[in-house]
């Protein structure tokens, strides 16, 4: 009787820890999949994810619900997202460096010193986009970034954004945040 007792005692303990434990920047959305490589670190961001927060340069917050056709990445397509995004950025980088260098990072020279936050959606030919923002590591704006998507104005290259095609395996809406 009394190791049922206690059975029961150290299962409720556990159940109301887990249960009532605060949201930290170590949390993660319940529909979203935590990713880390040797060469990158990451949140794949789920629909139930989707409420975005956009920080002004003000440190001003605000939340909204983004697209309606909405689709889960696989590691997979991240996989083949980040070679295609690295090789089109390297490229793109030979011919002119956007908001980058004079005190800001050069982005092909600091893939790993940028989290990264993907979401997808269907375009109007019902075609997979996947899109990738990648948050500077150290940025004092990103304690959330496991939890909701977020999107910065301003910072140069500390923060950026593209998008990829997964089907035509092509690199678009490259951007390079402008200085504040």
């Amino acid at each position: 009787m009394k190791n049922i007792l206690f059975i029961v005692i150290v299962l409720f303990t556990f159940s109301y820890n887990l249960l009532s434990q605060n949201k930290n920047h170590d949390s993660i959305c319940e529909d979203a999949i935590y990713v880390k490589t040797d060469d990158y670190e990451g949140v794949i961001l789920g629909p139930k994810c989707f409420k975005f927060q956009v920080v002004d340069k003000f440190g001003n917050n605000m939340d909204f619900d983004i697209y309606d056709y909405k689709w889960k990445p696989t590691l997979n397509d991240v996989t083949i997202a980040e070679k295609l995004i690295k090789e089109y950025v390297i490229k793109k980088s030979k011919k002119l460096l956007i908001n980058q260098g004079n005190g800001y990072p050069i982005i092909y020279q600091n893939f790993d010193n940028y989290v990264r936050q993907y979401y997808g959606y269907f375009n109007k030919k019902g075609q997979k986009i996947l899109e990738v923002n990648f948050l500077w590591r150290d940025s004092k704006f990103i304690e959330e970034w496991k939890i909701k998507g977020i999107t910065i104005f301003d910072g140069c290259s500390y923060f950026w954004h593209i998008s990829v095609n997964m089907k035509k395996k092509k690199c678009f809406n490259y951007s390079v945040n402008g200085i504040g």
